[in-house]
């Protein structure tokens, strides 16, 4: 069953001198919980982690932040870049006195942003967990952004709302599907489109392939990968470096899967952080999930 944000966390809002970045900060300091960073998608905000950050803040100190322009932050005074999302994340951790590797969860641009942090910074990355990443496109997938990036621009209404909420199954999750879009529509829409244009179209974007491949294989903490389709899942499995990384595919989800499959979800989060500790192969029970390149389970 898919579960709604209760939208009961209340973010701190501080103006710094890049602009007012939202962000919550819950649970445990103590130098031996290894913290958790949340990274929300497009057109989302740091509510998306309201039911993460409850369960896990009894044992690990968990941040969840709104990227610029999206929730309570700020928009940006330059650009939407995965790279300018990224530096936030970093000064956010620098900030608040973070200085233990955290393991980064990141969905669809936020994979993109924790794969950014992971490749640039990566002694502050402990082991990433990307939830059906906005990377990894054929290529090519420019001259489709193009129309909607126009479409968005003179008639931003009902576009973005129908590419975040159509990627939820309307049968199985209507009331997510709602959600969903009454949030976009909430966002401005020039920073949905910004966003979109600066993920995709610059020339240094590796959102779309062969730029993929060669800019992924710089992150050097172990993955796990969840995709929602096993072609995405088998390629990501071509990029990872060996155990404990994986790749793992869900295709009864859509592309909100922390959301649909909240506690399956949380189970998994909750394996991956006790691989990352060193915790047996046995222990982890999802192998069923698990996409090898050139190959099935």
């Amino acid at each position: 069953m898919s579960a709604l944000p209760q939208q009961k966390l209340l973010p701190h809002c501080p103006n710094g001198p890049h602009g007012r970045l939202a962000y919550v900060d819950e649970g445990p300091r103590r130098a031996t919980a290894t913290p958790l960073v949340l990274i929300h998608g497009w057109g989302a905000d740091l509510h998306d982690w309201d039911a993460t950050v409850e369960r896990f803040r009894t044992r690990s100190r968990v941040i969840a932040l709104d990227l610029r322009g999206h929730g309570s932050s700020g928009p940006s005074p330059s650009d939407y870049r995965p790279a300018t999302l990224a530096s936030d994340v970093v000064r956010l951790l620098d900030e608040r006195g973070v200085a233990a590797p955290a393991v980064v969860v990141g969905h669809s641009l936020g994979a993109v942003v924790a794969s950014v942090v992971a490749a640039e910074a990566g002694d502050r990355v402990a082991g990433l967990l990307v939830l059906d990443p906005a990377y990894g496109r054929p290529a090519g997938h420019r001259d489709r952004v193009r129309p909607w990036l126009d479409q968005l621009r003179t008639d931003p209404t009902e576009l973005a709302p129908d590419l975040v909420a159509g990627s939820v199954d309307r049968t199985h999750h209507p009331e997510l599907r709602a959600y969903l879009r009454d949030r976009v529509r909430r966002t401005d829409p020039e920073v949905m489109r910004r966003t979109l244009a600066d993920l995709h179209l610059p020339a240094d974007s590796f959102s779309s392939e062969p730029a993929s491949s060669r800019y992924l294989v710089r992150r050097t903490a172990p993955v796990l990968a969840l995709n929602r389709d096993r072609t995405r899942a088998r390629w990501e499995a071509g990029l990872l470096a060996g155990p404990p990384s994986r790749s793992l595919v869900w295709a009864d989800c859509g592309h909100f899967l922390h959301l649909e499959a909240p506690e399956r979800f949380h189970a998994l989060l909750e394996q991956w952080l006790a691989l990352l500790a060193g915790a047996g192969e046995e222990t982890f029970t999802f192998g069923s999930d698990v996409v090898r390149a050139g190959g099935g389970t």
